[in-house]
């Protein structure tokens, strides 16, 4: 019988459509997979598949103990309770406190607010993390650190932003605060300080949005056309030039009661603006055309059905995740319509965080395995399904190979 030989990229089409805990698993099979899964264009085609067939959120939440938990929810999954699973981020810190960042491209971000003393790295799809080595607040004593998960992709280099308001030593507690910003590279496993270009002032502990790998604040800067000499801004960060820009806040038709979401929305810096007055109950999408730098409403999904309290994250640029004022989660399908709603056990009300997350292979520099993972990662089987369907799907790509 002549020698079959499966083609490569047909293998390579099987293999990178596997979840990320199978291709772990596979990586012992023989030396040639091992390298395979290691390759940049392989781990950037897995992660493209996996955003593809299976859009995930990750969301914080506070328990009424005050433990910080970390649920994953496939925005697709036929089941209707979030994933719950152990993080890697120590427990020293998030009994007390602790921030989700972001996610961008698998990797997850925590912080412990509000001086961001510890800052981690987390793939969850396989169980590996790292902790960052923070840089020296030269000049003075940190009141309010600030910190943004970034993706550099002409370099795929994953970049942390830590903007920190500083009081100059020596100077009275109500003195000028200064403030600096310095810019983690995971490639180069080091940090560099960045000019700020302008005044600015930012009051949360984390970035508001991440959209195509740039993190995005709500800030105030400096304004002469405002009374008070300061108006509210969205500062970005440039990961590729390095820089900080600002942009300005469009006059949204809103009220005191109204909620306001910085999003990413179909690729492109948006707003979703609800407001509970409103009879037709819709949320609107106002996005901003940066070649024109103008603000436009360009949607209003609805009725959402549910009194919302807060709007938490979109999905796919077509689902919103929404809180009720009793905490309940549900996620509107702007497309039909229909809201299902998202189970998370023992959490607080008004307390969650959540960004889109889809599973990859990426490892830096560094990270290690977490010791301890509760949970599973597939939305839809139990360990014994999951185990029978990882041996059938090598059994399967084992006997193309031979």
């Amino acid at each position: 019988m002549p020698d079959c030989k499966f083609p490569e990229d047909v293998m390579l089409c099987i293999l990178t459509r596997l979840p990320a805990k199978s291709i772990c698993r596979f990586r012992c099979v023989c030396k040639p997979w091992l390298a395979l899964f290691a390759t940049p264009r392989f781990v950037s085609l897995h992660l493209s598949a996996a955003a593809a067939s299976n859009p995930s959120l990750v969301i914080h939440s506070i328990t009424d103990d005050d433990d910080h938990v970390i649920s994953f929810f496939g925005v697709n999954a036929a089941a209707r309770e979030a994933v719950k699973v152990t993080h890697p981020f120590p427990e020293f810190f998030y009994h007390y406190q602790m921030d989700l960042v972001g996610s961008w491209n698998g990797l997850v971000s925590m912080a412990f607010p509000p001086l961001g003393q510890m800052i981690v790295l987390w793939n969850p799809a396989t169980r590996q993390w790292k902790a960052i080595r923070l840089p020296k607040d030269d000049g003075g004593s940190p009141i309010l650190v600030s910190v943004g998960l970034g993706f550099d992709s002409a370099t795929a280099d994953f970049k942390v932003v830590r903007i920190v308001n500083l009081r100059p030593k020596g100077l009275a507690p109500d003195a000028c605060l200064q403030l600096m910003a310095d810019v983690y590279s995971a490639d180069r496993d080091s940090w560099t300080r960045v000019k700020l270009g302008f005044k600015f002032h930012v009051t949360s502990t984390r970035n508001d949005a991440i959209i195509g790998g740039a993190p995005y604040w709500r800030a105030f800067a400096k304004d002469l056309s405002d009374p008070s000499g300061f108006g509210e801004v969205f500062v970005r960060y440039d990961v590729k030039k390095g820089t900080f820009s600002k942009i300005r806040v469009p006059v949204l038709d809103v009220d005191i009661h109204s909620t306001t979401l910085l999003v990413e929305w179909r690729g492109s810096l948006a707003i979703l603006a609800h407001t509970p007055s409103r009879k037709d109950d819709m949320v609107d999408v106002v996005m901003l055309d940066e070649k024109q730098g103008k603000w436009a409403k360009k949607y209003s999904l609805g009725p959402v059905g549910v009194p919302v309290a807060k709007q938490i994250q979109c999905s796919n640029g077509e689902e919103i995740l929404v809180e009720t004022g009793e905490g309940k989660l549900f996620l509107f399908d702007a497309k039909t319509k229909k809201m299902k709603e998202v189970y998370i056990e023992d959490a607080k009300p008004l307390c969650y965080q959540a960004f889109n997350y889809s599973e990859s292979l990426v490892h830096l520099k560094d990270m290690g395995p977490v010791t301890k993972v509760e949970g599973q990662f597939d939305f839809t089987l139990d360990s014994d399904e999951e185990e029978e369907l990882v041996t059938s799907q090598l059994s399967s790509v084992l006997s193309f190979a031979t």
